[in-house]
């Protein structure tokens, strides 16, 4: 029977017991041409495997022998081994070199002491044509072991605005499933975990620092863990919650801004351009990120535009605050429609009495704005509160704003309130129709009214009788 020439493998001569590296050497090449003189075909029967592939269960430790018969495989034919895509034998030759590993006579492969990663797919190929083959698969159980996680210690200082991936390779089997976490927070996404072995971050800030958690699981064992801390480094970032800090003469005035940089800034403060010179009327203090300028028994002189300066390595930020004796601005509470009329209702803070208020409202899409003036009643402590009244409304929409006035000046202008007015008149509807409705209604007739006439006789009757 004729078959086809199988490609042969031009084969150095090896001594007995030497290892030969085929893939160092320039002269082994595959050569699926017949060799010059010898272009008949190779006859007789093709080769044959006649093991079927099977699955291997070892623990670790074991030895695990896999078999592999052969069949009319003469020199013309090569037979590997590989596991995975790493070529382990080329006939006896050991491509490699791990000595645990050993090809028998009968061409079985003998893996001494398993480990975990000596798991997956083993093939037993011959190099005809068309190839013939079979795989076995070998499961040895292992438990999870982290065995690299990236970025380096080198790389782990970085810029904001780059990039970021993590990496986090285990081995183990079945093979592990990784999941990342990080140390007192959330992910930067807001999730608590996020899976799998790497995640990337396209431009991280500071967000993005702090130490996170690898773990690897496969259900064998213990989970494993590793931790990476991540820096960042960024110029200053300010954040003040009040740019205008309302005070008075004889009071404690406070100003705070809120400080983030890495490596950590220094702070300074100044007013009107010049820098404070701290003593004790004017002191700086500390909270964790709060900077904190307090000034005692503050004077009318201690009243200007302040500057938080904020300086490190990378940059320098400020951020402006104004100290002012004048009233703050008016925040709105509420508004309430009663009939014709809206009452309307604010909050001021001042530290010094307050003088005057100025009301301004309009109906919207015009230009004429009424202007009246509140009365002013003390305060609760530096809390004023503001009611008044707009009266005689028509029906539409109104925007209503409001400033006050004390010994330092005038406040800016509240933010504008807007309001539906929607009554007609100052009660509802008419309780009762008009003369003109109750003209309109049908004159009662005498003989309406016997039979009432005649029910409340007989009433009397009975009353005196009895």
């Amino acid at each position: 029977m004729c078959v086809c020439c199988p490609a042969a493998l031009s084969k150095p001569s090896v001594e007995p017991g030497e290892d030969y590296d085929y893939q160092n050497d320039e002269d082994y090449v595959y050569d699926d041409t017949p060799e010059e003189g010898t272009g008949d075909p190779v006859t007789g029967p093709p080769p044959v495997i006649t093991t079927k592939g099977q699955v291997f269960n070892a623990k670790p430790g074991e030895n695990v022998f896999l078999p592999c018969n052969l069949e009319n495989v003469d020199d013309a034919y090569v037979v590997m081994w590989i596991h995975g895509s790493t070529t382990l034998f080329t006939d006896n030759v050991q491509q490699h070199k791990d000595a645990r590993l050993r090809r028998h006579p009968n061409n079985t492969l003998e893996i001494s002491r398993v480990a975990g990663e000596d798991s997956g797919t083993y093939t037993c190929k011959i190099s005809a044509q068309p190839v013939v083959e079979i795989s076995h698969t070998l499961n040895v159980p292992s438990p999870p072991k982290i065995v690299r996680v990236l970025p380096e210690a080198s790389n782990r200082m970085l810029l904001k605005g780059t990039s970021l991936t993590l990496q986090c390779d285990a081995i183990g089997h079945p093979k592990p499933t990784i999941t990342w976490s990080r140390s007192n927070r959330n992910m930067p996404s807001g999730e608590k975990t996020v899976q799998g072995s790497s995640i990337t971050f396209d431009s991280i800030d500071r967000h993005h620092a702090g130490t996170y958690d690898c773990t690897a699981t496969n259900g064998i064992d213990k989970p494993a863990r590793g931790t990476i801390t991540i820096h960042v480094k960024y110029a200053p970032e300010i954040r003040v919650d009040k740019e205008t800090v309302n005070s008075g003469e004889g009071y404690e005035s406070a100003l705070l801004c809120t400080v983030h940089a890495e490596p950590s800034a220094t702070v300074t403060w100044a007013k009107d351009g010049k820098p404070v010179n701290l003593s004790s009327h004017m002191k700086s203090e500390v909270d964790q990120h709060t900077h904190i300028l307090k000034i005692s028994k503050t004077k009318k002189e201690d009243f200007g535009r302040y500057t938080c300066i904020a300086n490190n390595t990378v940059g320098t930020k400020t951020k402006v605050i104004e100290l002012t004796g004048l009233p703050s601005v008016a925040k709105f509470l509420t508004s309430s429609e009663e009939g014709k009329n809206q009452v309307v209702q604010w909050s001021i803070e001042s530290h010094s009495p307050i003088i005057e208020y100025i009301l301004r409202y309009r109906k919207q899409n015009t230009d004429e704005w009424v202007i009246q003036k509140p009365l002013v009643e003390n305060g609760e402590g530096n809390v004023f509160t503001v009611r008044h009244t707009l009266s005689d409304l028509t029906p539409g929409k109104y925007e209503v704003v409001l400033r006050s006035q004390n010994e330092f000046g005038w406040s800016q202008d509240s933010q504008p309130h807007e309001f539906t007015q929607s009554s007609t008149n100052n009660f509802g509807e008419a309780a009762f129709p008009s003369s003109l409705e109750a003209s309109n209604q049908p004159a009662s007739t005498g003989e309406d009214t016997r039979p009432r006439l005649f029910a409340l006789m007989t009433l009397l009757a009975i009353v005196v009788f009895l």
